[in-house]
This record gives C-alpha cells, sequence and structure tokens, in this order.
C-alpha cells in the first residue's frame, strides 16, 4: 500500500510539470516556423525557392514554346536541387557534428 502512494505522487508530479509546461509552451504559427527555420539553415528555403522559380520559368518557356530556354530553365532546376540537398546534408552534419564536438 505504500508503494501505491509513492506512485501516486509520482504521478501527479508529471500532471503538475505537464501544466507547467502549456503555460509556457508556445504553438508556432506556420510563419513563424518557417522565419526560425529560415534563420537557422538560410540555404535550404533558398535553394527551394530557387528550384521552384527554375521550374516555373522552364514551364512558361515551355507554354510559349521556347525549346530552348526551357531546356536551359530545367538545367538550372537541377543546379538548384543539387544545391539544396548539398545544403540540407551540410546542415545536418554540422548539426551531428556540434553536439559530439562538445562532449
Amino acid at each position: 500500500m505504500g508503494s501505491n502512494k509513492k506512485e501516486d505522487l509520482s504521478d501527479l508530479q508529471w500532471i503538475t510539470l505537464r501544466e507547467d509546461m502549456d503555460e509556457v509552451y508556445h504553438e508556432e504559427s506556420m510563419v513563424e516556423k518557417f522565419t526560425r527555420k529560415f534563420r537557422e539553415e538560410p540555404l535550404v528555403p533558398s535553394g527551394a525557392i530557387a528550384t521552384a522559380s527554375c521550374l516555373g520559368v522552364g514551364l512558361y518557356y515551355f507554354m510559349k514554346g521556347n525549346s530552348q530556354n526551357q531546356q536551359y530553365m530545367m538545367r538550372a532546376r537541377v543546379l538548384a536541387q543539387a544545391f539544396t540537398v548539398g545544403a540540407f546534408v551540410v546542415g545536418m552534419t554540422a548539426a551531428v557534428v556540434k553536439p559530439a564536438s562538445k562532449t
């Protein structure tokens, strides 16, 4: 019976902790999350925007029938995608290496 009382107290401590966290915890909006992520890793969203831009302009040239410019934009899109993936990999590697170097 004494062990049940200790378990009940530990349950109450978690409830209190959860209530305290709810007071401090702030739900991020989509814009706040994008801003935070952009500050943490600015090259990845920049590369994604460049990729989308190249794709959009390439599709525009495709609709206009300008195949040479469309091919240039599709090649630029591939380069922008490679840049984005590279920035992501470098950022993730740096995030993993940083905590390891502190220990």
